[in-house]
This record gives structure tokens, sequence and C-alpha cells, in this order.
């Protein structure tokens, strides 16, 4: 068991391989820039690596048959763990995105930081002993979180809900206790990768907004995320007033999106005004019943945030000249109301920029998994080396120390 090392033209070649599967050598050299004896060289090591498999079609007049690459079924995967404020969710993954299996260690916020590690660790751990069933190998732990974090430092930073977690090193540590190559991304970061990773259009330059249990903002400039030097993700929600409003920011302004336009915001609005049980910790379901609900109120709440969050967004793309704006997250996913309420704000004159969605852009895919697949894919772009899964008994062994030592 150890690692494969991965040749420099690799995360290329995968990319365009997520998208188009079943490509010959000469499309490959077009999609990587890269000589022919290279992409010959590459995909020969791959396959028999058992990442790629080649197929050889049949053949049409003289020469010989025309073969063609794609990504094994049972080559790479990933581990994906998604830390949102009230639910962690593990989840062993296709290198395109597709749910193997699942499980749900028992973490929130206010998980002690130390008891959190072992419960996913423990998550990782099983599923890792599905994955030596199945794949070849593993790109890495793919861990999606939910506030601000660095994945040059693999280590949670500020602001965040998860306050006892701050500056911890999360990546690092579950490594340690896994065994296991670990990464750890912002989830506006990880979409931004996702867009460009997975979608079939190129959108090229865009501003990604989210509206979740918080929001965030984020540009993609030629093909990467960019934040200007200090700037968070988070920062895009913040007014920096200091008028009286209904409730006072963390960062000690008012008004802020956070506090009047989040998921959070409207659950707490809903419950005031007697649409929902107070309390509910299902968001999807709960925005996805306000969509739905008799009472008009339910319709303005939905109505006031999603076009609260375009608004902002508009002033941010026509700052930049951005001329496509994407927006996400729970209210966005869930609810027709927020993206009509969003797309008027953007048939305002004066600007050329237009609406996506990605509910639309995605369609029928959880992209949940697919940012955990995209971090994996940059994960590998960086270190080019994949974890090979050629022992399960490994895993195995491993997995019963720590449940002994659990007990």
């Amino acid at each position: 068991m150890g690692f494969l090392s991965l040749p420099p033209v690799t995360p290329t070649l995968l990319r365009a391989l997520t998208r188009n599967s079943g490509l010959m050598r000469s499309e490959l050299q077009l999609a990587t820039g890269a000589s022919g004896a290279t992409i010959a060289r590459v995909t020969m090591e791959l396959s028999d690596a058992g990442l790629l498999s080649v197929s050889t079609g049949v053949a049409n007049g003289k020469g010989r048959p025309a073969e063609t690459i794609s990504l094994a079924e049972d080559g790479l995967c990933t581990i994906g763990v998604s830390i949102r404020t009230e639910q962690c969710v593990a989840s062993l993954i296709t290198f395109q995105g597709e749910c193997i299996a699942s499980e749900y260690p028992d973490v929130n916020e206010e998980t002690p930081y130390v008891q959190a590690i072992g419960r996913i660790g423990n998550a990782v751990l099983r599923l890792a002993a599905k994955a030596a069933d199945s794949f070849r190998a593993l790109g890495c732990v793919s861990i999606i979180f939910f506030g601000s974090c660095s994945y040059e430092h693999g280590e949670i930073t500020t602001p965040s809900t998860f306050q006892a977690w701050h500056h911890k090193p999360i990546a690092h540590d579950l490594a340690r206790y896994t065994a296991l190559p670990c990464a750890v991304m912002n989830y506006s970061f990880a979409l931004v990768a996702t867009l460009n990773w997975f979608s079939e259009q190129d959108f090229d330059d865009f501003f990604i907004a989210l509206d979740d249990y918080s929001i965030g903002g984020m540009c993609s400039i030629h093909g990467e995320p960019y934040l200007p030097y200090g700037v968070k993700p988070s920062s895009f929600s913040h007014t920096n007033s200091r008028r009286i409003g209904k409730e006072l920011c963390r960062c000690g302004g008012y008004d802020c999106l956070s506090v009047t336009s989040s998921v959070r915001a409207i659950r707490a609005e809903a419950g005031r005004q007697g649409l929902i049980s107070p309390g509910r910790t299902d968001f999807a379901n709960l925005i996805r019943d306000l969509d739905g609900h008799d009472d008009p109120r339910a319709r303005l709440l939905l109505d006031s945030a999603g076009a609260a969050v375009a608004r902002a967004a508009l002033n941010v793309c026509r700052g930049i000249g951005f001329r496509i704006c994407i927006f996400g997250g729970l209210l966005f996913d869930c609810s027709a109301a927020a993206r009509e309420a969003a797309q008027k704000e953007f048939y305002a004159p004066g600007h050329s920029c237009a609406t996506r969605f990605l509910s639309d852009v995605f369609h029928g895919k959880d992209i949940d998994n697919l940012t955990a697949a995209a971090l994996c894919c940059h994960h590998l772009s960086k270190t080019r080396q994949a974890y090979l899964l050629d022992k399960q008994q490994d895993y195995v062994e491993i997995l019963t120390r720590q449940g002994a030592s659990q007990g």
C-alpha cells in the first residue's frame, strides 16, 4: 500500500475525461497541449495502473482501429466529508461525483473538536474499507467546510460558526487519525472548482453568490477562485453599516445579509411568524415547504431574501464587469420564488450580466458530492499522487484498532 506518482500532464488529462469520456489520443493531445508521445506514454501508464480504460473500436476502411480513452469505473474515488452547522455527512464518491455509500457522523457546531475528529475518522475508515473493494486508488479525503478555512494550511480559520474549532488543523488531524491523505476547502472555493471541472459550459469569468446557512460570494477569474488579499467569501454578506437595524451582526454592523437574508435568518423569521415549527434543522425541506406554502408571508420571505442577495451580487458584477452571475446554496437550490426574485433584479437596465443557477447547471446531480470530487481533482493537481487501495486488510486492522481504543 502506498502512493502512485502521476505524470505532470495528468490533472489536465483527467479534467478533459471528466467532461468527455471516450476521447481519442489525438483529442487528448489537443485538450492538454501535450505531445502525441507524451499522451501515448501517460495513457499507457495510467491504464496499467487501472485509472484509465482503453477501448478499441471497429476499423473503418484501411488502418488500425481507433482507440478511445475513458476514466476507469473502478479507478479513482474520493471520500467526501461535508461539515455543515447542524450536520456532517461522509460519502464514498466516484471521481465524477456519484455517491456509492454514505455515513452520518454525529457532529455539529457544538461537538468538541477532538470528539469530532474521532467520529468523522471512524466513518471515513469504514468507507475506505468499502472503497478498497471497488476502486484502485483514492485521490484524497475531501473535507468541504461550510465556514472559513485554508486549503494551503489545512486548517479552519475565522470567521466561522464553529468557534471552538478555530485554527484547528483539521486536514492534518484527520490524516493522522486515518492514515489517509486529507484536504479541506471552503464551500465557496469548492464550488468554483466544481464549475470549472465539471460544468459542460465554459463560464470563463463569473461571480458566484451563495445563500445557505450564511451567505458568501466568490469570483472566478481565468478558471481560478479569486478574492482580494485578506477578503473572505463571507465578506460579501456584510454591509459595514452602523445604523440601527433589526439585528446586530457579528461583524459589528447592522442589516447585513447574513442576519436578514440567510437561510438561518429565514428559518428564525418563519418561526416567529408561525409559518414553521421553531427550531427546525432540515433546512432544505424547510425552504421547499415555504416555497409551496399558501400563506403569502412565506413567499414574501423568500422573495425578499432572493432579491437582497441578488442586488448585492449585481453591484459586484457591475463593478468588476462580469457577464455571468451564478446563484447557489439552499435558498436558490430549493426555492423557485427566490430564483425568480433574483432574476427580476438582473432585468434592470444598465448592465449585460445574466443569471445562472447551480441547480440548473448541474441538473439532477448532487452538488455536495460534486464539490468533494472537485476538491479531489484540485488536490491531485497539486500533489500529483493517488493513494493506492490494494490491501483491504490493512484498513480493517486500522478500523479494528480505532474501535478498540474508542471502547
